[in-house]
């Protein structure tokens, strides 16, 4: 079954500001919660990790080479089908050492036990 993408939104949107709200106050338990035992993320063309605690150790290093960062989402198309909504957007990563990085990235997420987690997550600066 597909979804509209006004559903995959109203389904992702609330996910996706807390999602970046635990990013964004290194809420390390709780990024590590929304992402998938199996998930995947991939930095376009450059290096690809595996399993939700590898993710979370990248974004605990990335406070070594940034200092402190925000990240901030902006033209985020949502899409759905079954199980799975996604999210395409871009964003900016406003860091303290090495100012504003801006990229795209795609998640996705997969509903499995009546949550949703990120399966999927690809990005590039």
């Amino acid at each position: 079954m597909s979804l509209t993408n006004e559903q995959a939104e109203s389904i992702l949107a609330p996910l996706m500001k807390k999602y970046l709200d635990a990013l964004n106050t290194s809420n390390w338990k709780q990024v590590e919660n929304f992402y998938h035992v199996n998930s995947v993320m991939i930095e376009k063309g450059k290096s690809c990790m595996f399993g939700n605690q590898a993710i979370v150790d990248s974004f605990k290093g990335m406070g070594a080479d940034f200092g402190k960062y925000e990240v901030q989402i902006s033209n985020s198309r949502y899409e759905g089908v079954g199980d799975f909504v996604n999210i395409h957007t871009d964003f900016s990563f406003v860091t303290e050492k090495q100012g504003t990085l801006s990229g795209k990235f795609t998640q996705i997420w997969k509903k499995e036990d009546g949550k949703y987690a990120i399966l999927h997550d690809q990005f590039e600066l």
